[in-house]
Formats: structure tokens, C-alpha cells, sequence
């Protein structure tokens, strides 16, 4: 059975503020997930305007146990706070597990839909 993930991945870092490279995080993408669609979009968050990386991910049902853990491993890589998630329609937020900050819940007002 196929699942559909849909990703938002800032693009600045949140170490120094410069811009991550779209093909390396496409790159990243496919290597964990597979091929992939993707836009970048303006969009807004309680830390201001950011451009982001919109993703659909088609995913089979054996990948979908580890998708927590990709994305945790996304976020140092990507030196992110955190990145949104949608799995089946349902968000949730993963955490850099050195980020020490305010979680924030999801919320489907900053997620920018494929």
C-alpha cells in the first residue's frame, strides 16, 4: 500500500542563516525516501518569512516505521531546528535532538501543502 508524505524543510539554516542547496536536500530526499515531488515556497512561522522546501513523497507501508528517524537525522543534516511532517493527512513536528528550544506543536496553518 502506498502512503503520501508531504515534508516542509526551511532552507536557511538555522545555524548561520545561510541557505541550505535545494539539489542537496532533493538529493537527500531521494536517497532516504525515494523520487519525489517538490516546490519552493514563501512561507510565514512565528520566526518570520522563510523559503520552503514543499516535498511529496510517495512511501510504501515498510518505510513509514522510519520516517521519525530519517527526519531526525534530516534535521542535523539540514542544520534544522525541526521539520513538519504529514503523513496520510495527519502533521507532526520532529525535533534536532540538540535543539533545546520551545517544541512546537504542529500546526496546519504553517504547513504549506503540496
Amino acid at each position: 500500500m502506498e502512503n503520501l508524505l508531504e515534508l516542509n524543510i526551511g532552507l536557511l539554516r538555522n545555524t548561520d542563516k545561510r541557505p541550505n542547496d535545494v539539489s542537496y536536500i532533493t538529493s537527500v530526499i531521494k536517497e532516504d525516501f525515494g523520487n519525489h515531488d517538490f516546490r519552493l515556497v514563501s512561507a510565514n512561522g512565528n520566526w518570520g518569512e522563510e523559503v520552503t522546501y514543499v516535498a511529496s513523497v510517495p512511501l510504501l507501508s515498510s518505510s513509514v516505521g522510519l520516517i521519525d528517524t530519517i527526519l531526525r537525522y534530516m534535521c542535523v543534516e539540514f542544520n534544522q531546528d525541526a521539520i513538519a511532517y504529514m503523513l496520510n493527512g495527519k502533521g507532526k513536528m520532529v525535533f534536532n535532538p540538540n535543539y533545546m528550544g520551545e517544541k512546537f506543536e504542529f500546526n496546519i496553518n504553517y504547513f504549506e501543502k503540496y
